[in-house]
């Protein structure tokens, strides 16, 4: 079975699909025949193993959003479909609507992994009339798609709510458990040395790591910004001198290797999770597997990896951070044992199964169909 996934995504980015795609790679033809090729598009041509880029025609800025959108020669996109057997589409993009049309075009099988809240993040960043607009979009988008991949429960349901008569399937993301782990020895990091004398003083650290863009509501901590609390961003984004401006006493790390964000991760009290729109957070089970609970929002993707009081905390506003942080040191360390145990959970071999059980189903489901017809 070869599988092509089209996804906006650079290889280059900061984000939790970049980790669903090298997580899942490797598992392609290590147990079996099965194949992936993962197509995007960008400023040049680059083909590195199962990952390829296409050079963009052109490319547009999209208003209100931190990212462009891309437009590729279609007829170079066709080449690269020679013996595919299932499109999968990562979001409704450019590259999902050329993935759609070359579906279409080729008669091949199509699911779309859905892993942003698109219309709640036009909500954040632009208004209300900008987000009618793009639901009503999303729905055209949908138009004639019958399989749905949701990384959770609460983006499912979201979803159902203006999408009909579709089948979703909810499949989670997972880690790497080599790379995420408990770190103990900060020799080789000055920065986080400098970070724990914050500790010595009584100060707690409040990690935040991934995308620093008006979407992630990292304005909201604000509510819990003290003497008493040393935040530490690692990251960047649109917002990132926002937010220097807002957390003036805090540490700012540009974007660090999965390697040494595990020790970052290590080196904090707890991880902040701000974000209402995230339709996963990968952030989440990389500081939980690190032994660094996590404070987040109720009601959110979050709330489904988070056990509330067992290996974090989840919150209506993060005024209620302060009643949790003064937890006591035997309190704590089980919320450190238990947040690694249930990130072992989560493992890509198990996902990667549940992606070939689908494929098959779809394959099934339509030839059954083309039978019919």
């Amino acid at each position: 079975m070869h599988v092509a996934i089209f996804t906006e995504n650079s290889f280059n980015s900061f984000d939790g699909i970049l980790s669903y795609f090298e997580g899942i790679i490797p598992h392609f033809g290590k147990l079996d025949n099965n194949k992936l090729t993962i197509i995007n598009c960008d400023l040049d041509y680059c083909e590195n193993n199962s990952k390829i880029t296409v050079k963009r025609k052109w490319g547009i800025k999209l208003p209100y959003f931190d990212f462009y959108l891309n437009f590729p020669n279609i007829s170079e996109v066709d080449k690269l479909l020679n013996n595919v057997d299932i499109i999968q589409i990562s979001g409704p993009g450019t590259m999902g609507l050329v993935g759609r049309y070359l579906a279409w075009k080729r008669k091949i099988p199509i699911v779309v992994h859905h892993h942003t809240n698109i219309d709640a993040y036009a909500r954040v960043v632009s208004n209300i009339i900008i987000e009618k607009i793009i639901k009503i979009y999303i729905k055209i988008f949908y138009c004639g798609i019958k399989d749905i991949i949701a990384p959770t429960e609460h983006c499912a349901k979201n979803l159902e709510k203006f999408l009909r008569n579709k089948r979703f399937h909810i499949i989670k993301r997972a880690i790497n458990h080599k790379v995420f782990c408990r770190r103990t020895n900060f020799d080789n990091f000055k920065k986080i040395k400098n970070v724990f004398e914050s500790k010595k003083n009584g100060k707690k650290i409040l990690l935040y790591a991934g995308r620093i863009s008006p979407e992630k509501n990292i304005l909201s901590m604000q509510k819990i910004y003290s003497k008493k609390i040393q935040f530490v961003f690692v990251g960047s984004g649109s917002y990132l001198n926002r937010i220097k401006k807002t957390f003036k006493t805090s540490v700012f790390i540009p974007r660090q290797t999965q390697e040494d964000l595990s020790y970052w991760y290590s080196s904090a009290d707890f991880f902040v999770f701000p974000s209402k729109t995230d339709t996963f957070g990968n952030v989440v089970l990389e500081s939980l597997a690190c032994g660094t609970p996590v404070i987040a929002h109720k009601n959110t993707s979050a709330g489904e990896i988070i056990e509330d009081g067992k290996t974090g905390f989840l919150v209506d506003d993060f005024e209620q951070v302060w009643g949790k942080l003064n937890i006591n040191k035997k309190e704590y360390n089980k919320m450190v044992k238990k947040g690694i145990q249930e990130s072992k959970k989560y493992s890509w071999e198990k996902i990667y199964l549940q992606h070939i059980f689908l494929y098959q189903q779809i394959l099934s489901n339509f030839s059954k169909n083309i039978s019919r017809t």
